[in-house]
């Protein structure tokens, strides 16, 4: 199996520090995919049914229809399935609304919802081991560790403000946050010119808004918008 594929991860755990982690990403963008992201990932990986494609397609008149093989013991329901899979999934991939959004299944009895939940169960445990935080009650992802750095810096020099700046800077160093951003992406220089800072650990440190500072780093790895969406403050913070 290819492993370098984006569909696809190591299926030993992952096991290492966050800077281990953080070199990994750019191979591995899908260890801190969110939920849904994974969802998709899985269903698109089992690939597609290209005869029963035809079949539906020339049955409903949607030249654009799928069967997905994650799906296909299902009969009559494509259109959903395939609703589903691109107004929810992918629009929630691509860092959407559609991602702080639940889905609703909604059907007679009989009609197989219980069934497709089922489905969805199965096709989760088809996934690789994902890392998630040590300790945490709600398995957090990783990369909220990154809203840790300034307040472990404030911690480390007693609230006081330059001296926080400074150990912000040096945690930043131990990371090598610096050497994984690509400073030139759009959504990296939206940031660095609103706040005029410099494109090294003592700019990343001056960010003033701890939000601003995870965004400059998750997309300046080129992570996609979901997996920003998906990030909050680790529990407890």
């Amino acid at each position: 199996m290819n492993t370098n594929s984006v569909l696809t991860l190591p299926q030993d755990p992952f096991e290492g520090t966050f800077k281990d982690l953080l070199q990994v990403l750019k191979q591995y963008p899908a260890y801190v995919e969110p939920s849904k992201a994974r969802f998709l990932r899985l269903a698109l990986r089992q690939g597609l049914n290209d005869l029963r494609s035809a079949e539906i397609q020339r049955i409903y008149g949607i030249d654009s229809l799928l069967n997905y093989k994650a799906f296909d013991k299902f009969y009559g329901v494509e259109p959903s399935v395939q609703g589903i899979m691109v107004n929810y999934l992918y629009a929630a991939m691509m860092g959407h609304e559609a991602d702080k959004q639940a889905l609703t299944l909604i059907g007679p009895p009989g009609a197989g919802k219980s069934d497709i939940v089922e489905s969805i169960k199965d096709l989760y445990r088809t996934s690789e081991p994902i890392p998630y935080l040590e300790g945490s009650p709600v398995h957090a992802n990783p990369m909220s560790l990154l809203f840790m750095v300034h307040r472990v810096a404030r911690q480390r020099a007693n609230g006081k403000a330059e001296a926080t700046r400074i150990e912000a800077a040096r945690i930043i160093d131990s990371l090598g946050l610096v050497e994984l951003i690509d400073w030139d992406l759009p959504a990296v220089k939206e940031v660095v010119d609103r706040y005029g800072i410099s494109r090294d650990s003592k700019g990343l440190a001056a960010i003033p808004q701890v939000k601003h500072f995870v965004d400059l780093v998750v997309y300046g790895m080129g992570l996609p918008r979901a997996t920003r969406a998906g990030i909050g403050k680790p529990d407890p913070f």
